[in-house]
């Protein structure tokens, strides 16, 4: 299945990464049935905002949305990462086919990995997340 406009710009020119991302600290997200995988970092920037670092291998669909949520994500304030929605980003970009969906599983997981060590962050920022 083709990619919409949007999300195939995103496949033939990803956002790039200041830095590879240090696996340690890294979500991961794969799909080991086709060899997906997206390891995706986030860490305060110095300047304010989310620095954020990805490396990623797989299908077109993966790759695209990857760089997509990686782009929407970097200079973001912890609490707009936290609250990002990797299926709304996909449709909001022209959306998947049905054989392609799996690219927002991957995405979904690795950002959900990238968060976990910033959770006393943002608890610590909104006690109601406590």
């Amino acid at each position: 299945a083709r990619l919409p406009a949007a999300l195939d710009a995103h496949f033939r020119q990803p956002w790039r990464t200041p830095a590879a991302p240090r696996e340690a600290r890294a979500g991961v997200g794969e799909n080991p049935a086709c060899g997906d995988r997206l390891a995706l970092e986030l860490a305060p920037a110095p300047a304010g905002g989310l620095e954020v670092r990805m490396g990623v291998r797989g299908c077109s669909a993966v790759i695209a949305l990857a760089s997509a949520a990686a782009s929407a994500l970097s200079g973001q304030s912890l609490e707009r990462a936290a609250g990002l929605d990797v299926a709304e980003l996909a449709r909001s970009l022209g959306g998947l086919a049905p054989t392609q969906q799996h690219a927002v599983a991957v995405v979904s997981r690795a950002l959900a990995g990238a968060l976990q060590p910033l959770e006393p962050l943002l608890r610590a920022r909104d006690p109601k997340l406590a």
